[in-house]
């Protein structure tokens, strides 16, 4: 493992749990092709958002969900580095 990864991997935490206090608000937008707003249409956008407030439901507490954070960010630093040149 390179310097800086063993580092950060050194003074990150491994695990972190996230929730929410309550139910986020949230807009969602679809444009396929750069063409017109598909959440527009009524049945797709009700659908849709409750799909996604059912996901993010799961999160409000006293649920949570545990995330190995040091790896994520070992990951994103990689790509970046990769990408990035």
């Amino acid at each position: 493992m390179p310097w800086p990864e063993r580092e950060l991997k050194r003074w990150l935490t491994s695990h972190t749990t996230v929730s929410f206090p309550n139910m986020p608000n949230f807009t969602l937008a679809a444009r396929p092709l750069k063409s017109i707003n598909v959440m527009r249409l009524p049945l797709l956008s009700e659908y849709v958002h409750k799909a996604v407030a059912e996901v993010l439901s799961s999160f409000i507490a006293p649920n949570a969900f545990t995330i190995d954070a040091a790896r994520i960010i070992m990951v994103c630093l990689r790509f970046f580095r990769v990408k990035g040149g």
